[in-house]
């Protein structure tokens, strides 16, 4: 007898889904003790450290090539160095008003003349 493909299409997710619940804990963690990441998380992070650089062109305060946007867990790292407090303070806010954005680590410098 020839199974439908929609049987098939079910029958895969209900396994798939045992056995993701059987590998983790009620911790999201596997049985090794590590922790599970969402799917996707890289990905997640690279939209989020693209979408900070576009805010960054916008802004009028901010020389945005001397800004390194790195993302990791949906933290942003901003680093480099700028010409004024100004240009800091406005990269913060742009990387905070970015869908997504856990957290914002500022290693921004004021560059020295």
């Amino acid at each position: 007898m020839e199974k439908h493909p929609f049987e098939f299409s079910i029958l895969f997710i209900i396994c798939s889904t045992f056995l993701l619940i059987g590998s983790s804990d009620a911790f999201g963690k596997t049985s090794s003790g590590k922790p599970i990441h969402q799917f996707g998380s890289n990905m997640a992070d690279a939209s989020i450290s693209n979408a900070i650089r576009v805010a960054l062109l916008s802004d009028p305060f901010i020389t945005p090539h001397l800004i390194q946007v790195d993302t990791k867990l949906r933290v942003v790292y901003l680093k480099g160095e700028v010409p004024n407090q100004k240009s800091i303070t406005s990269a913060i806010k742009k990387a905070r008003s970015v869908p997504g954005v856990r957290g914002v680590i500022n290693m921004l410098k004021v560059r020295s003349r």
